[in-house]
């Protein structure tokens, strides 16, 4: 379902359809519509899911310092988050508090080591996501917000750690 998304010119998008910032144009009042406690959940659980890996980036970046990627991205799950707290707003539902949900991690030992505990971390949330597609069918919006987030994982993320983890 993630790649079977057209894009939508952002002149056209409607209150179903837009995402963050596009939902300032035209008149679209939120909350938009209800949800339902499946969906509430899954869009609850990926969230902390990216709480999680920010506090795991946070932590690399404070180990290690700004190294690349994990400075980038940890800005880059940053954003996602922002992102995902909009679409809770859009629907009414109550943004879940940042709290320390990263589950414990070895002392990190060296930065190529990190990269392969950084791969572990975003593949179960992959293919995690994939799973979730058919809950969201009727909302084209949470289906654009997935669809870039899995395609940002598997184009920019992992190939990037993969690398790192391979000393490169």
């Amino acid at each position: 379902c993630f790649s079977s998304q057209k894009a939508i010119p952002l002149a056209s998008l409607s209150g179903s359809e837009c995402l963050g910032e596009e939902c300032l144009r035209g008149n679209i009042r939120f909350p938009l519509a209800e949800m339902s406690q499946p969906e509430r959940i899954a869009i609850t659980e990926d969230l902390l899911a990216l709480y999680g890996n920010k506090a795991m980036y946070d932590r690399i970046v404070g180990q290690f310092g700004s190294q690349h990627p994990f400075s980038l991205l940890l800005r880059s799950t940053e954003r996602d988050i922002i992102d995902l707290k909009g679409v809770f707003d859009k629907y009414g539902v109550p943004v879940p508090i940042h709290t320390t949900s990263l589950k414990p991690l070895p002392p990190f030992s060296s930065v190529t080591g990190t990269c392969q505990l950084a791969i572990d971390q975003e593949l179960p949330t992959l293919s995690w996501r994939e799973k979730q597609c058919s809950l969201f069918e009727t909302r084209p919006d949470i289906l654009r917000w997935f669809d870039r987030r899995q395609e940002k994982i598997r184009t920019q993320f992992l190939p990037v750690l993969e690398t790192c983890a391979l000393g490169k």
